[in-house]
């Protein structure tokens, strides 16, 4: 009884998952009708319209996500009845118990498929729904930009503009002169001098706020040489230290107030218009005086004159002020209603004075330095630098700007000046975290930081280690900044956060591409499940060379063949684990198999044949690490064999790579392949006159007197041949180790010539030969 509520637990709990999802078609279904319905009005605000097409994308997301939930329980099906095996043919009837099983899978697997039917219905009809609010918005967009108004030489244009200037004045006044009357009328002499202690007490607080930050965040300006990270972190800290302490500031003045008098909601409204409007305005003239630093070249981030920073810095806060006035106009000017020929004629000066504005700085930034001056760049260098490449697009829109305006395209004109001003500030932010971040890990994983010292000391790091892990870490960031500043500056575009979020949906829960469905969710997964994989893979290898293979006595050729058939067993089972979290059907294992004997055969055949001989090399071990071999490139010892090659270490220290293929097909001379008994092999000349068995015995001593030298096979010489002015010898001895062959036969050299000159024992020489040197006689 046990054993069958263990079996049913999991058939319980998806029968659970199914009906939960039952359940939420239909109610989905028919809110996807009435969101269908509402999308089709003509009348549909802009703020109605987003919040329609958010909810489509939400309802899209949802059947996704149910129809990723349904996946397993129908592979879970199919995979019970491909185990019961086809109907029987014939008259053969199955079992009773076996028919009845069969027909509840099927009507599981009816009722799954059933059901994801209707999501696919669903997520097309979604899909469809927001592709359509798309268009509209895209539609509204264009036709807000592209709209044709009076051009800034008509007349017409600048009367209308100043008409409406009075509505304005006096709708402002207005509201002031109402609130000012409410908070005279609310004050008595206490509820002043309280007012007036907290207007004080936030001013207070605005000037400790800021004097507290700048002592944290900010480095000490009186460094005769800051160094790069200082700079750079500089101008990130002085925007801090200013924006947060007058945040603190307007936070505790509205606070004042609020408790002092209640305020109407249109004079909050021009309130934060005005409060938010000088805190970036003062936060990016900050940005600006902290990059290029007039007064401090040494703080400098770009690399200018002092002359040129100076005035490159008071064009641009003109530009930031000019841009955040532009902005609250607009704002007030909602808040206020005021007729749409304010906002035109406001557009226009806006656009003039940008254009105005840009053509001093393009000015400035190529004009020729002052012999007077500092020798510094005339141009933009360093981190920086590629913004003098860009001179021609800014001139380009600058003449965008003047041709619209001049056409009548004013709202063009702004959409424009708003966008290079806003494009470009948000670029410079995104490169300077990128510079920032590079400064951080290089300084980060220096030897005598805490980073530093913890990756080297913990974790065993060499520097080449170290560098390797910063490379990832900066490149991990620049990934980051790609896909947070990538969405904000599209955002700056007709593209919505719903379109965004729409392609990170599709992309998360897979798009279909011909008969493949990709999804962005799957493939991180099965990339990190064969990562897991090749790491445990990497420990296993490390703990059975340690704790078992270094205890079994066995050579390290032998060990280094199990260790490397293990990480290749290893790499393979974590390959076929992510490929079948990923989905891959292996029933189609044999076409892909014969596309690739295909492939194979043209172009793979010398990786497929390197590949298996490496195999073939572990198995069979002709030859192993720390084998000393000879080949036709050459000799020296194994001490690698990889997929492909092997590498051979010559005594010159240098590497030899052989293809694994020519070691299993040609001929190759191994030193030890069976043990590391070596043979030392040494000819000798004496003289003639000399009894031979004399010069016998004293050679076979030599020999037996060195200590490496194996008394069994014992060492033996030989009288090879008579000669005209010395007699041949050869001695032969053997070693355990055939890598000291060389040192052997060198000391026994040695011990041979002290012998024969003891014993009087001649060495002489055949007669020179004369090398013909000019024309061709011999030499005088």
């Amino acid at each position: 009884m046990a054993i069958t509520m263990v079996l049913a637990a999991p058939v319980l709990a998806q029968d659970a998952v199914l009906e939960r999802v039952q359940r939420q078609v239909q109610p989905l279904t028919q809110e996807i009708e009435q969101l269908k319905q509402q999308l089709a009005r003509p009348d549909i605000s802009t703020g109605d319209l987003n919040s329609t097409r958010a909810r489509i994308e939400t309802i899209r997301t949802d059947t996704l996500r149910m129809s990723e939930q349904l996946q397993p329980l129908l592979n879970a099906a199919n995979q019970s009845l491909d185990q019961l095996g086809p109907l029987p043919e014939g008259e053969v009837q199955e079992a009773p118990s076996v028919a009845e099983q069969r027909k509840q899978l099927t009507a599981r697997r009816d009722a799954i498929r059933s059901v994801q039917a209707q999501l696919d219905l669903l997520r097309v009809s979604s899909q469809q729904l927001s592709e359509q609010a798309s268009e509209i918005q895209h539609s509204r967009f264009f036709q807000k930009v592209f709209i044709t108004d009076r051009s800034v030489m008509d007349p017409r244009l600048w009367l209308e503009g100043l008409n409406t200037v009075d509505p304005f004045v006096t709708r402002f006044l207005t509201v002031f002169n109402n609130w000012w009357s409410r908070l005279v009328g609310s004050l008595t002499g206490f509820s002043l001098i309280l007012l007036l202690g907290e207007l004080a007490a936030a001013i207070a607080a605005a000037v400790v706020t800021r004097r507290a930050l700048k002592w944290l965040l900010q480095p000490r300006r009186n460094k005769p040489n800051p160094t790069d990270l200082e700079r750079l972190w500089n101008v990130p800290a002085r925007v801090i230290v200013v924006s947060a302490s007058i945040l603190v500031g307007i936070l505790l003045i509205y606070f004042a107030l609020s408790t002092t008098i209640e305020t109407s909601q249109q004079a909050t409204r021009i309130y934060w218009t005005l409060a938010l409007s000088f805190a970036f305005m003062a936060g990016g003239r900050a940005f600006v005086r902290a990059m290029l630093s007039p007064r401090n070249g040494t703080w400098r981030v770009v690399e200018l004159s002092d002359g040129m920073a100076h005035r490159l810095c008071q064009l641009l806060e003109l530009l930031i002020i000019l841009h955040m006035t532009d902005a609250a106009l607009r704002r007030l000017t909602e808040i206020l209603f005021i007729p749409v020929q304010f906002s035109i004629a406001q557009s226009a000066v806006n656009s003039i004075l940008t254009a105005v504005l840009l053509v001093f700085i393009l000015l400035t930034a190529r004009r020729p330095e002052d012999p007077a001056e500092d020798h510094a760049p005339s141009s933009v260098q360093g981190r920086f630098g590629w913004f003098a490449n860009l001179s021609l697009l800014y001139w380009a829109l600058v003449g965008i700007i003047c041709g619209a305006l001049l056409l009548g395209f004013i709202a063009l004109a702004q959409y424009v000046s708003q966008q290079i001003v806003v494009l470009t500030g948000l670029v410079v932010i995104l490169m300077l975290i990128r510079y920032l971040a590079d400064q951080l890990v290089s300084h980060g994983l220096k030897p005598h930081s805490l980073v530093g010292r913890f990756l080297r000391s913990a974790l065993s790091l060499s520097n080449r280690g170290v560098d390797r892990f910063g490379v990832i870490i900066t490149t991990l960031v620049d990934f980051g900044l790609v896909f947070v500043g990538l969405p904000l500056v599209i955002l700056q575009t007709a593209v919505t956060w719903v379109d965004i979020t729409s392609w990170m949906n599709t992309a998360f829960f897979g798009f279909r591409l011909g008969g493949l469905t990709i999804s962005l969710y799957t493939v991180v997964a099965a990339a990190a499940a064969f990562v897991i994989g090749f790491l445990l893979t990497k420990l296993f290898t490390r703990w059975l060379d340690a704790r078992v293979l270094s205890r079994t006595q066995l050579n390290k050729g032998v060990r280094d063949s199990i260790r490397t058939g293990v990480g290749y067993l290893g790499l393979i089972l974590a390959a076929l684990f992510a490929l079948t979290y990923a989905g891959l059907n292996f029933d189609n294992l044999a076409i892909v198999a014969g596309a690739l004997g295909v492939g194979i055969g043209f172009g793979l055949q010398s990786i497929v044949n390197n590949f298996v001989s490496g195999l073939i090399l572990l198995a069979e071990r002709p030859i192993k690490v720390g084998d000393l071999i000879k080949v036709s490139g050459g000799q020296g010892i194994v001490k690698r064999i990889n997929v492909r090659s092997t590498e051979i270490e010559t005594g010159e220290k240098s590497s030899i790579i052989v293809p694994n293929s020519s070691l299993i097909t040609e001929s190759v001379q191994n030193w030890t392949h069976s043990d590391t008994m070596g043979r030392i092999a040494i000819a000798v000349r004496a003289d003639p006159a000399v009894d031979p068995e004399t010069v016998i015995k004293l050679l076979v001593s030599a020999a037996q007197k060195h200590d490496k030298v194996l008394p069994f096979p014992a060492p033996m010489a030989l009288f090879q041949n008579f000669g005209a002015t010395a007699n041949e010898y050869e001695l032969y001895g053997y070693v355990a180790d055939v890598l000291t062959v060389g040192g052997v036969a060198s000391d026994v050299r040695i011990a041979i010539a002290r012998l024969f000159e003891e014993n009087k024992i001649g060495m002489p020489f055949g007669p020179q030969e004369l090398k013909m040197v000019g024309d061709g006689k011999p030499p005088v």
